[in-house]
């Protein structure tokens, strides 16, 4: 069974930015952010507190380290998603659009774009869903494959790519014996 579409930049960022997201390196990533960035904001409220009233006021200093906190912990999925959309649009920024293949065969699924094919081995699919307007194959932590939802004509279309992927993955993951 094969797939066909014209990617947007969004489309190309999408694996990546959703991969990142679901990754240990972001929740700490989140966490140190929020740490430090509420002990700087402490730290400032500290020292504003000190040089306006005199003292340290410990209600200040609380308020400081929750806004540090909180600012980092609303703020942070957003700047991860410009930072990955920036460096893709610098670097493949000029070739958009471009066509995107998905080919499925009996034991895997490939995806060709530009000059690069990324095969996924379809015994490692974990979980198919429909998010925000994609198609989301995880295979687990070895990657994410995202189709816009788009890139199918017809609701019969999507729903037999999903059950090819669904079938095909179950008679490799338990072969007959």
């Amino acid at each position: 069974m094969e797939l066909e579409y014209e990617s947007t930049l969004k489309d190309a960022c999408r694996p990546q930015i959703r991969h990142f997201i679901g990754s240990e390196t972001y929740k700490k990533q989140l966490i140190a952010g929020c740490l430090w960035s509420g002990f700087f904001a402490a730290l400032f409220v500290c020292a504003i507190s000190k040089l306006i009233f005199g003292e340290v006021n410990i209600y200040y200093v609380a308020l400081g380290l929750v806004l540090g906190i909180v600012t980092v912990a609303l703020t942070h999925k957003d700047s991860v998603t410009k930072r990955i959309t920036k460096h893709m649009d610098r670097e493949i920024g000029d070739k958009f659009p471009y066509t995107t293949t998905y080919l499925l065969d009996d034991e895997s699924l490939t995806c060709r774009s530009l000059d690069t094919d990324i095969t996924f081995k379809l015994m490692h699919c974990s979980d198919i869903s429909e998010v925000d307007g994609y198609l989301e194959v995880r295979f687990g932590g070895r990657g994410l494959c995202t189709i816009p939802l788009r890139a199918f004509t017809t609701e019969f279309q999507k729903s037999s790519f999903i059950d090819a992927i669904k079938i095909q993955a179950e008679q490799v993951a338990a072969p007959d014996s």
